[in-house]
């Protein structure tokens, strides 16, 4: 067990009855798996503990629903212990959480202004799985199984710590890697295909060098757009919505650059405000007028490579 898991051990038995879980607002598999191993690992200490997710993405419901999982749709935290999974930002929280009597947060996201436990791990699951030492019901060792697959982008960005948590739930559970992987399968809702389509139809193109940048904008489901855009092609693409801008950089952009999102978005923030969270390859940021933001990366983008002692060539296309 990592040193700073038994850390957060120590901490989460200190807590007391009755616990709230609270993954961040429109929470994806990864979010939703830790915040029922969260809860599990409290009720199997005798410390009443219940998930609450106001809103689910439309993948982690259906795997949530798989496996027979449930959590309560709103819930208040006045006076009571609470407990934040996936995220370190407070503005990407559903609840105010200054009236709580004491606050967890855990995550592997950094750049947020929650204080707490932030681990370098490839999925917010993968140390919950190491919080649990992989003793649990095996539909919940699947459910944070599928969590790291999730956050890995379907293990396409696993590192050894993603697939040596696989690999011990499937020593523990039994299986192949195909039924996790199967347990992601669905085709995307009508209107996150439409989002994806959109980002097509209004993407703006650039060649940063010999990499491929894309930013476009959507209405909802950013994330997916943004991630769908890297499979097409892109070495790095930006996707806006209303007040949140979503990120994804292709491993071999990080590998030969040196470059990672925390350096985007944290000129970003610098430069026009907002705030961020997430890791190398995968975060979002918020910002009260995305479309300046998003006009602001290119030239972010070629400053960043030219600090590096990478001349190139800016072109939009």
């Amino acid at each position: 067990m990592h040193p700073r898991v038994r850390d957060l051990r120590a901490s989460l038995l200190a807590l007391q009855s009755p616990v709230c879980v609270i993954p961040h607002s429109r929470a994806d598999v990864d979010a939703i798996s830790s915040a029922h191993g969260v809860a599990y690992f409290l009720n199997a200490h005798g410390i009443d503990a219940h998930v609450c997710a106001p809103s689910v993405s439309a993948t982690a419901a259906m795997v949530e629903e798989r496996l027979g999982f449930t959590h309560n749709d709103s819930c208040g935290v006045e006076g009571i212990d609470v407990v934040v999974v996936d995220t370190s930002s407070s503005r990407m929280l559903p609840y105010d959480l200054e009236s709580a009597r004491n606050v967890v947060v855990i995550d592997h996201h950094r750049g947020g202004d929650l204080k707490g436990y932030i681990f370098d791990a490839p999925a917010t699951a993968a140390v919950v799985l190491d919080l649990l030492e992989y003793s649990a019901d095996c539909r919940l060792l699947q459910f944070l199984a599928a969590g790291v697959v999730a956050d890995t982008a379907g293990l396409y960005a696993a590192d050894s710590v993603a697939l040596e948590s696989l690999a011990r739930v499937l020593s523990v559970c039994g299986g192949q890697v195909s039924d996790i992987v199967d347990l992601l399968d669905s085709r995307p809702p009508l209107y996150e295909r439409i989002a994806r389509l959109r980002a097509l139809e209004r993407m703006h193109i650039y060649a940063v060098g010999d990499y491929v940048l894309v930013v476009s904008r959507v209405s909802s489901y950013e994330g997916s757009s943004a991630w769908m855009l890297i499979q097409a092609g892109a070495d790095l693409a930006f996707v806006g919505s209303r007040d949140r801008i979503s990120a994804r950089l292709s491993p071999r952009f990080i590998e030969e650059t040196g470059i990672t999102l925390e350096d985007v978005f944290s000129r970003l923030v610098s430069d026009l405000g907002g705030s961020w969270g997430g890791h190398e390859a995968a975060a979002g940021m918020r910002a009260e007028n995305v479309d300046v933001v998003l006009r602001a990366i290119p030239a972010v983008i070629s400053a960043l490579l030219l600090e590096r002692g990478l001349p190139h060539s800016l072109r939009a296309y």
